[in-house]
């Protein structure tokens, strides 16, 4: 032990983007309880992120080019950290090779060994190829030589490995009380006792509806569509919470029991709701509807292209309007359908809320309708909660498989 007090350099940088941030400052927040020190070095956009969470910072943007690389050197002589963390492994990747053009492992010339946050559980199966603006790039796998990765759960399996470090990650949320509740809905205009429906979206996904061309657009600006279909065939008491940015096809929606917010906590929304329903994954939705206590139902599409019989005439009509076959896809619009593939397969994260095909109208409505209307259907889904959190509860403590993590990377502590 060298009595020097433990110190993580947090590398966040993506852009327009607040999950990828809020996965490494939920993780320092509980380090922190244990006597473990972060500084952070974060993109301008989530600053408001670490600032609440009084985590020491570095702000840095796409401004300064290849000049970041300098930046992050210059923090770490400053901070001298006892290793650095990626948060997370792809986003890290992402922005660093795409958004600054530079070689994202400039990190292992800072003197310290770097553990990278893996959301997305990436092995030599997942072939580390994802698409991105419509092609699909090859993603660094230096992943595979890092001696320790950190995963958290939720969303990783619960499984450890010689070189995986499972976490139980901090609640991102919690059930609120009656008095809470109410008053949170009272924002919205929203009763008391009104059936609610969360509908989470992203910044990233609006960019892309504004701005990819192909395959992303079409899907970028589609979907949503659909999901206005089914919305609408909800029951009429239904109040809508369409929690992120506004898609043109919202604008179908009810008005008088639709509600767009683009800058409520996202927490807060699903912790007032009666339902979450997420048509991509990952999805922080559905992550905070486990928290909440709230039921939650997941939509992507699992369908081959031209696998459509059967289907409902609206749906059919979609696909028909399509460019094309529609592809699979998972994390939407992006597909990342066989990336993510091992992240879901037998993962018990996914036996705590509801699937149904995005293309099954019946199963996507009707799991919509029983998980707000049916006590039946929503005592199932409190109990599949349970279950899958007692599980979470049986990981160690967060600080003690960090502090294995840094001794396996070679960290001196």
């Amino acid at each position: 032990m060298t009595g020097e007090p433990v110190r993580l350099l947090v590398i966040a940088p993506v852009e327009r983007e607040h999950h990828e941030t809020a996965i490494g400052v939920a993780l320092a927040v509980q380090l922190r309880a244990a006597g473990i020190e972060s500084h952070f070095v974060v993109d301008r956009f989530n600053e408001s992120q670490v600032r609440a969470a009084g985590l020491p910072h570095t702000l840095i943007d796409s401004s300064l080019g290849q000049a970041v690389q300098d930046r992050i050197a210059e923090v770490a002589r400053q901070v001298r950290p006892t290793a650095v963390v990626l948060s997370d492994y792809f986003a890290h990747w992402l922005t660093f090779r795409y958004g600054y053009g530079i070689d994202p492992w400039f990190v292992a010339d800072l003197g310290v060994p770097v553990i990278p946050i893996d959301l997305y559980e990436l092995d030599e199966e997942s072939r580390f190829e994802a698409e991105i603006m419509g092609r699909v790039v090859r993603i660094d796998d230096h992943l595979l030589r890092m001696p320790a990765h950190l995963r958290p759960v939720p969303t990783a399996h619960t499984s450890t490995a010689e070189h995986v470090f499972t976490y139980r990650a901090t609640p991102t949320t919690s059930p609120l009380s009656p008095q809470e509740r109410a008053r949170v809905r009272a924002r919205y205009g929203i009763g008391a006792e009104d059936p609610v429906l969360v509908v989470p979206t992203l910044e990233p996904q609006r960019t892309m509806a504004d701005r990819a061309k192909g395959i992303v657009g079409e899907l970028a600006n589609r979907v949503p569509e659909l999901v206005a279909h089914y919305l609408r065939s909800l029951p009429a008491s239904t109040h809508l919470l369409m929690a992120g940015p506004r898609f043109d096809a919202f604008d179908a929606l009810p008005a008088d029991r639709t509600h767009v917010v683009t800058d409520g906590p996202p927490d807060l929304l699903v912790a007032a709701s009666d339902a979450v329903w997420s048509f991509y994954f990952p999805a922080a939705g559905l992550e905070h509807a486990l928290f909440a206590g709230v039921p939650g139902l997941l939509s992507v599409n699992g369908l081959q292209p031209g696998a459509h019989s059967g289907l409902k005439p609206a749906v059919r009509d979609w696909i028909a309007g399509f460019t094309g076959p529609v592809p699979q896809f998972t994390l939407w619009p992006w597909g990342w359908v066989r990336l993510l593939e091992p992240a879901l397969r037998d993962n018990p994260f996914t036996s705590a809320f509801t699937t149904a095909e995005l293309f099954d109208e019946d199963a996507v409505v009707g799991g919509l309708t029983a998980l707000l209307y049916d006590s039946e259907a929503r005592d199932a889904a409190a109990k599949a909660r349970a279950a899958y959190l007692a599980e979470v509860d049986r990981l160690p403590d967060t600080a003690d498989v960090v502090r294995a993590a840094l001794l396996r990377a070679g960290a001196s502590l």
